[in-house]
């Protein structure tokens, strides 16, 4: 225990259980006149197995605006009653609050007069709503997808398309399923239950939902044309989409009609965004350069093209890449798609750089000579911005901000009329969400970058032992993340918190392959998952043990997914390691091809081919593969409903761990998916960290 240093008030050090204690924000949306924001609020059920959200509603002060404030929070209030609320979005007349809820069954779509009143709800759709509201600009309609099977309920859907018949009266229905598709299954969804997701509208008026895409593809969140005629939305509607990581950009008439392409076809895209003046869209994507491995950026095309037109990189030669990137166990990202400026000359957009996630702006004229377009950072700061929404003139944005102590606030910040930054101002934070967390203590990290064995620079965080005292040496665990083309940055991650209460030193890194590093680093893992990668994080690893306060003989590691993957090819290269915990993880590169949702993707770029022609290779780059060398003690945290990375990959080196007679421990926890760490039940996510902990003490204490 310690105490604040300013305030004297006794601090305690955070536990798993704390988990129970946490809210989290997301989403925020700002109101039409910039006065208000509404958000989600998140809280775990105490031991339970489930969260429960509510949509709340702040009053919106910004820095240097005529409303700043004294500055103390403004005060928020519940807008919605739950129990599971999410995506607001106001009306662009500012008069109501579409919101999804799964009050009376099923996730349906609800609205709510912002000058106050009873909820309606609005659509009753048997299975529900998928994705957000989206409103027309007149504010009477309202665009969402929904999953239906193609041909109308009764053609297919659940019953029927996955094999099972129906037979005469009494007879029982069967309970077989058969598939011919190779998209199967899906993280998180399950097996495929013969529906696709389609773009449908409905309106205030209380109308039945009308249908507007079809056919045996899945359609993503539509964005309206300002003209409100026309809806964008990204699809791959290729003749094999399973086979093919391509989609595209299309757009159909809202009275009905078939869609039109207006891209080439060339890469996957997402997030389409229509021109003020309705001649273009801008999106997010790539061109497959290196398939799974390559950098997202922003791109503009004609609305009017027919997908032989080539689209415009506006990032062409930017280092790092678009989204939200930063990893975190606390925080759910919804960053927005491309935002125009009212004027359509430039585009603000979300970028993932060195760990920190923020909002840029690009000028759409052209340069000369070739040159990029001009691209200005609008935030900066040791933070990862997850969600933000602006203003139509782009002045005000409301923004959901968490750092490496804090998992996350609401702030606002204010821009020029052009949808410049102003330099004079400060985000102003407009919640506090977890104010209880000034009574434990946090451990906060030290940025380090050192030199590779292969002359590259690492960048990484070391994070000290919560109580640290002078002269006293710790143990170190390395921590590993996912991907492998994700990062580590400056989000919250309670595990590792966990970790520091406990005594441990914690070192994380972004080895190659890692985004926001440019497209080259990204790449680096080509054929080579084990290599530089595993070089990379061994080089954090000395640079951290050489600290006066590390014990070097007391080394510990973990990871997650691709994490999880390093994790065991670590222990089978080198014995430095007293402890492992690997989660979710992979461990035989052949079998993972055929078992896991989307492993037959990795002879496309990462691996060199498919397992059965390239046999060696693959059992080569397999953890399961130098199991003789294995001897760190070493426990399996995996998830039974995991279709990224099956049960079976764990089962496999555990089962032979065992056979050879070395420590291992295999922990299943059910009714869980790949997402276990940061959206599981709330009592398995205690349990989980409870294990990891008590594994390392068992090891290096």
């Amino acid at each position: 225990m310690s105490d604040d240093a300013m305030t004297g008030v006794p601090r305690t050090l955070l536990t798993p259980a704390d988990l129970y204690e946490f809210t989290w924000v997301n989403d925020p949306q700002i109101a039409p006149d910039g006065t208000r924001a509404a958000y989600v609020v998140t809280r775990p059920e105490r031991k339970g197995k489930k969260n429960t959200s509510e949509v709340w509603v702040v009053a919106v002060t910004c820095p240097g605006g005529p409303d700043a404030g004294d500055g103390t929070l403004p005060k928020a209030r519940r807008f919605t009653a739950g129990p599971r609320d999410r995506a607001p979005r106001w009306s662009p007349d500012g008069k109501w609050l579409a919101f999804v809820s799964d009050r009376g069954g099923g996730a349906q779509i609800w609205v709510m007069r912002t000058a106050g009143g009873e909820a309606m709800q609005l659509t009753r759709l048997k299975g529900g709503v998928a994705g957000e509201p989206v409103w027309s600009p007149d504010s009477t309609r309202i665009a969402f997808t929904r999953r239906v099977a193609e041909g109308g309920e009764e053609a297919g859907g659940e019953q029927s398309t996955a094999g099972g018949a129906e037979g005469g009266a009494g007879e029982a229905r069967s309970d077989v399923k058969s598939f011919t598709r190779l998209h199967y299954k899906e993280n998180g969804r399950g097996l495929w239950d013969g529906k696709y997701a389609h773009v449908f509208v409905t309106s205030l008026d209380g109308a039945e939902p009308r249908q507007v895409t079809f056919g045996e593809f899945d359609d993503g969140i539509p964005a309206w044309s300002p003209n409100g005629q026309w809806l964008a939305f990204a699809a791959n509607r290729s003749a094999d989409p399973d086979r093919t990581p391509v989609s595209d950009v299309w757009i159909v008439p809202v009275a009905g009609g078939e869609p039109r392409k207006v891209t080439r076809s060339l890469g996957p895209v997402a997030q389409p965004a229509w021109s003020p003046d309705g001649e273009w869209i801008a999106y997010y994507g790539h061109e497959n350069q290196y398939r799974g491995a390559t950098e997202g950026h922003l791109w503009v095309v004609p609305a009017a093209g027919d997908g032989a037109a080539a689209p415009r990189d506006l990032l062409a030669g930017w280092d790092a890449g678009v989204g939200s990137g930063t990893g975190g166990d606390m925080m759910s990202a919804t960053m927005p798609g491309p935002m125009w400026t009212p004027d359509g000359k430039a585009l603000l957009f979300s970028g993932n750089r060195r760990g920190a996630s923020d909002l840029y702006r690009v000028d759409l004229r052209e340069q000369k000579d070739g040159a990029p377009s001009a691209i200005e950072q609008l935030t900066s700061g040791k933070h990862a911005l997850y969600g933000c929404s602006m203003t139509a003139d782009r002045s005000r944005m409301v923004a959901a901000v968490g750092t490496q102590t804090n998992p996350g606030d609401i702030y606002c910040y204010q821009f020029d009329p052009t949808g410049r930054h102003c330099p004079t101002s400060k985000p102003r934070r407009l919640t506090d969400i977890n104010a209880w967390l000034r009574g434990r203590l946090v451990a906060d990290c030290d940025e380090f970058t050192c030199v590779g064995p292969d002359g590259g620079e690492i960048h990484g965080w070391i994070m000290p032992p919560a109580e640290r005292e002078p002269g006293r040496k710790y143990p170190l665990v390395l921590e590993i993340h996912g991907g492998p083309h994700s990062a580590y940055g400056y989000g919250f991650f309670l595990e590792f918190q966990v970790l520091a209460a406990r005594g441990y030193g914690v070192v994380f890194c972004n080895p190659a392959g890692s985004t926001g590093y440019g497209q080259q680093f990204a790449a680096l893992t080509k054929h080579d998952w084990g290599g530089r990668d595993y070089r990379d994080v061994m080089a954090a690893v000395d640079y951290a043990a050489a600290l006066d306060w590390v014990d070097a003989n007391r080394l510990g590691l973990t990871g997650g997914s691709y994490g999880g993957y390093l994790t065991n090819w670590i222990i089978g290269q080198t014995k430095r390691f007293a402890a492992a915990v690997t989660c979710r993880s992979t461990s035989n590169r052949y079998s993972q091809f055929g078992t896991s949702d989307i492993g037959y993707y990795n002879g496309e770029f990462e691996y060199k081919g498919n397992p059965w022609d390239e046999a060696d290779f693959y059992l080569e780059h397999s953890p399961i593969a130098y199991v003789n060398n294995m001897e760190t003690p070493v426990l399996f945290i995996h998830s039974e409903n995991d279709l990224r990375c099956p049960m079976e990959q764990a089962e496999q080196l555990y089962t032979a761990l065992r056979w050879l007679g070395r420590p291992a421990e295999l922990v299943r926890f059910p009714d869980e998916n790949h997402e276990l760490s940061r959206s599981g039940q709330p009592i398995h996510r205690v349990e989980r960290l409870e294990r990891m902990a008590g594994w390392f003490d068992k090891y290096l204490r």
